[in-house]
Formats: C-alpha cells, sequence, structure tokens
C-alpha cells in the first residue's frame, strides 16, 4: 500500500477544525506552508475546565443521539454565538447523523483536545487568526494566540459577522484571507 504524499499547504480550519488545523501544524510543520485558523482557539488551558467541557460535551451527545439532528441544530443555531447567521445551511448541516455528531463531540471537542498554548511559540510557519468583530470571545483570542506565536501571526477582524465569519462575510473573509497571502508571499 502506498501512502499518499502531502505537500506543503495552506491549512484552513473553522471553529473546531481550526484546533484540528493548529494540531496538525504541529505535528506536521514541515507540511504546513500556511495556517489559517477562523474562529478557534488553543484549547482550555486548566484541566477543570477540561473536565467540565467533557462532561457538558458527554451529556450533548446522549442528547444529539436521544433527539436526532434536526432537535440538536434548533438547539445549536439558536445559540448568541450564530445570531447573525442569516443562511444556517440547514440542509447541508441535516445530513449529519446522530452519532457522527456525537462521536465529534467526544473525540474532538475542546475538553478531549490537548491545549496548545504552551506550543503556539513553536508554530514558525505564517499563521492568520481571522474573526468576526461581533464575536467577542473569539476575537480575544485570536489576539492572544497571535501575542503568544510571535511575529509570523496576523489577526484579522472581520466588520460585520460572528462566530460564522466565513459564511456571514464571506467575500470579506476571502480578501482577508488573499490579502495574508501576498503580504506572506504564499
Amino acid at each position: 500500500m502506498v501512502a499518499a504524499q502531502m505537500n506543503e499547504s495552506i491549512v484552513c480550519g473553522y471553529s473546531m477544525g481550526g484546533r484540528v488545523a493548529l494540531h496538525l501544524a504541529m505535528l506536521a510543520p514541515a507540511k504546513v506552508q500556511g495556517l489559517v485558523a477562523i474562529g478557534a482557539t488553543a484549547g482550555l488551558r486548566s484541566e477543570n475546565e477540561r473536565s467540565e467541557r467533557r462532561q457538558r460535551d458527554e451529556q450533548l451527545a446522549v442528547q444529539i443521539r436521544q433527539q436526532g439532528v434536526s432537535a440538536f441544530l434548533d438547539d445549536w443555531l439558536a445559540q448568541p454565538l450564530f445570531a447573525n447567521l442569516k443562511n444556517t445551511h440547514r440542509d447541508q448541516r441535516q445530513t449529519n447523523t446522530s452519532e457522527g455528531l456525537a462521536r465529534s463531540l467526544e473525540l474532538c471537542g475542546t475538553g478531549t483536545q490537548h491545549p496548545l498554548w504552551d506550543q503556539l511559540p513553536q508554530l514558525s510557519m505564517p499563521v492568520l487568526l481571522l474573526s468576526g468583530a461581533d464575536d467577542e470571545k473569539f476575537t480575544q483570542l485570536a489576539y492572544e494566540m497571535a501575542e503568544t506565536i510571535g511575529d509570523n501571526a496576523s489577526v484579522a477582524v472581520i466588520a460585520g459577522a460572528g462566530h460564522s465569519v466565513q459564511l456571514e462575510q464571506p467575500k470579506k473573509t476571502a480578501i482577508a484571507i488573499t490579502d495574508w497571502q501576498t503580504r506572506c508571499g504564499l
């Protein structure tokens, strides 16, 4: 069996995917030419926070399995985090399975993933941390992460968007990423 070769890439991830992208950049830095993390965090800093989050995620996983995807989406998309999201892409989200969503929480939730705050200074590739201006929590986290990473990190905050900035302001998000790529020579 021949394993696929991954050339240097610009890796981009949103929210949980942003955490996964950070982990990839840490595990295989030679393969990551640039990193874009949208609405992401380097993880929960304390074991107590991670333990509490794992418990909440486990409860949510049980609820998803019992009530199904539609009920989960009703609750999930009603959060203030998604208040600016006009098109929820519900039809696409509805294609998820209860088991898949539950397992995602159990295996990749914020409480399960190892925090990367202490490792952020090891990132040597250009990093763009992107957030929506109305998402105060993740905008603050973006600035904290950039400060921890160093001079190779930059922050772009998009006006008129919350947590799902790439869905709420897709053109502004694309411009921010393209401008960053140009500045970094990627």
